[in-house]
């Protein structure tokens, strides 16, 4: 099946339980999917007209669906939250469970807070029942764990669509100038870690 896009991101556009802005945390994962060349479905991006069809239309037309957990998407998304079986998280989950070329295969788990490492204590329902035993992708922590760990879901998206990249990302690497002297060679090689090569 030809699919438009390579990821529909799902996620509780709460606060998590350390306080930070899940929207605003799984924007920045859309906005480095893009830059490793993925094309990814975004509500914040891409909502338009009638909500239901518009969600429905994009999990038919994703390669795979990206599931951001915190403990309200995990309450929200098995029906419990506020809006019981009316919640937009509950229907992206179930239209992706359901959906012919994705179900539980084609679904990636990303924890985004630390209570959600442990899924056997999520709360009871859909969710824990068709996630709770794969593995996840762990984005509780900030900074450079954060980092390195959306480069990991980078590769999980290539492994599950078994589709590469729209195109390869550039990496500035900066280009030493070259040392004029005993030095400058010194610091060259001091820059580029490479100290084991000085000389005794």
């Amino acid at each position: 099946m030809t699919t438009t896009f390579d990821a529909f991101l799902t996620h509780d556009w709460g606060t998590d339980e350390l306080g930070r802005d899940n929207h605003k945390r799984v924007s920045q994962v859309c906005s480095s999917l893009k830059a490793a060349g993925y094309q990814p479905w975004f509500d914040e991006e891409r909502m338009r007209g009638d909500v239901n069809k518009a969600m429905a239309d994009a999990i038919k037309s994703s390669a795979c669906v990206i599931v951001f957990l915190t403990e309200r998407y995990i309450t929200k998304a098995s029906g419990d939250g506020p809006s019981g079986p009316d919640d937009n998280c509950k229907f992206e989950f179930d239209t992706a469970l359901h959906a012919r070329h994705l179900g539980v295969g084609k679904i990636i788990s990303v924890v985004m807070e630390p209570r959600c490492r442990a899924p056997g204590s999520w709360p009871d329902g859909t969710v824990k029942g068709k996630l709770a035993p794969k593995l996840y992708i762990d984005l509780a922590d900030d900074g450079t764990a954060f980092n390195a760990n959306v480069q990991r879901l980078i590769q999980e998206v290539k492994t599950v669509t078994g589709k590469a990249p729209a195109s390869t990302p550039r990496i500035a690497v900066p280009h030493p100038q070259p040392a004029g002297d005993a030095a400058g060679l010194k610091q060259l090689l001091a820059n580029l870690n490479l100290n084991a090569l000085l000389p005794t």
